[in-house]
Formats: C-alpha cells, structure tokens, sequence
C-alpha cells in the first residue's frame, strides 16, 4: 500500500500487462490469441462508441452542433493526421498479444530452442 495525497493508505498501483504464463481454455493458442485481440478491439469501440454519442448529444442540445453539417464536414490535415496515430495505438494495442509471441520471452524461448538445435544437429 501506498500513501495519497490525502495521506489515506490506497493500494499499490497494479502492472498494465499481465505476469506469467497465459492459460490456454480454447482450442489451440492461436484461437486465444484471436480472442483477446477481438475482446481487445470490442472494448476500444464500446468506449468510442458512448464518448461519441456523449457528444454529440450534449452538443447538439446545446446548439453548438448541427449533426447534418459535421457529417459534411472534411477533416483537416492536422486531425487527419491525430487519427492516423491514434489508429496506430489502436492497432497496436489490439495486436500486444501477438507482438508479444514475436518479440516477448516467447520468441527468446523460440529462440533459444532453435539455437539449441543447431549445435546438436552441427556436432
């Protein structure tokens, strides 16, 4: 436990990415892999998703926003490019689980099993 501003005791800040080895309950590894990069992606949308309706609504109340103009409207060169990266951050978190077997302790494992075999076979 750590301590707040308020000097009350909160619990210890939790790692983003998991720890240890992934439990496998589907078919193979590569269904589990597809599985969270979807679960992965349906949680990015969903929050997408209400944020944008959120907005919307609020604004179009407000009378700061005719729906009908905005879906007329062209995106700038500076917010095309905002997207653009934050379709990468997407993509790249979508697909963590995959980068991790390419470039984690799984490809080091991979790795290691194969350098093994070629001095066994060299001998």
């Amino acid at each position: 436990m750590t301590a707040n501003p308020d000097g009350q005791q909160s619990p210890a800040a939790r790692p983003r990415v998991p720890e240890g080895k992934r439990p496998i309950s589907l078919a193979s590894a590569d269904s589990e892999r597809l599985l969270s990069m979807v679960l992965a992606l349906s949680g990015e949308v969903a929050v997408l998703s209400d944020e944008l309706d959120s907005l919307r609504e609020f604004l179009s109340a407000s009378g700061a926003l005719d729906v009908q103009l905005l879906a007329a409207m062209p995106p700038s060169v500076e917010a095309s490019q905002r997207r653009a990266e934050r379709r990468r951050a997407l993509i790249e978190r979508v697909l963590r689980i995959v980068l991790e077997d390419l470039d984690g302790p799984a490809a080091d494992r991979r790795t290691a099993t194969y350098d093994e075999l070629v001095e066994r076979l060299s001998k």
